[in-house]
């Protein structure tokens, strides 16, 4: 059997299928690389919060002045969460959105920080971050905080959700 050295210094055996086949694995790893840094359709994601909650993320292309940008819209309703009165949901939903120049959106996190009052003592504070994990499918992690947080059926209480996972696919 005849033998040989590639630059790498690695022996290859021919008469064998080992060229072939590595050259076949890199190819679809390329091929299966690049399908996953597509770029994302546009359009409505939906999904939900664990343990209980919704969450859509919508996304949309747009040029200004010249330059492709991506926007991430998302809203995250009936986050759970926990309160000096016992369980609860919050009234109000997490939304926001964000323009990524496009060139530089894959696989970067997008998120936003909003709310009133101090970090360290808020009043109400909510956290989204999120990440692309394919065209068609994204996931992320909510918080919702502070002293007088807006709760569903009414009222306010001091809460705090803790970090809940979403995700979203088409």
């Amino acid at each position: 059997m005849e033998t040989w050295r590639t630059a790498w210094d690695t022996e290859v055996v021919l008469g064998r299928s080992w060229g072939f086949g590595l050259v076949a694995l890199i190819t679809c790893l390329v091929i299966a690389g690049g399908i996953a840094l597509a770029d994302p359709h546009a359009g409505k994601l939906r999904g939900s919060i664990r343990p209980a909650g919704k969450a859509m993320l919508e996304i949309d292309y747009r040029r200004i002045d010249g330059a492709r940008f991506r926007e991430y819209s998302w809203t995250l309703n009936r986050v759970p969460l926990t309160c000096e009165g016992g369980p609860a949901i919050s009234r109000a939903p997490v939304d926001g959105s964000l323009f990524v120049r496009n060139k530089f959106a894959d696989g970067q996190a997008f998120g936003l920080t909003e709310g009133s009052g101090s970090l360290e003592d808020p009043v109400y504070l909510a956290k989204v971050i999120g990440r692309m994990r394919g065209p068609d499918r994204a996931r992320g992690i909510v918080r919702v905080r502070g002293s007088s947080v807006p709760l569903r059926g009414g009222g306010h209480d001091e809460c705090d959700s803790g970090r809940l996972r979403w995700r979203v696919t088409r």
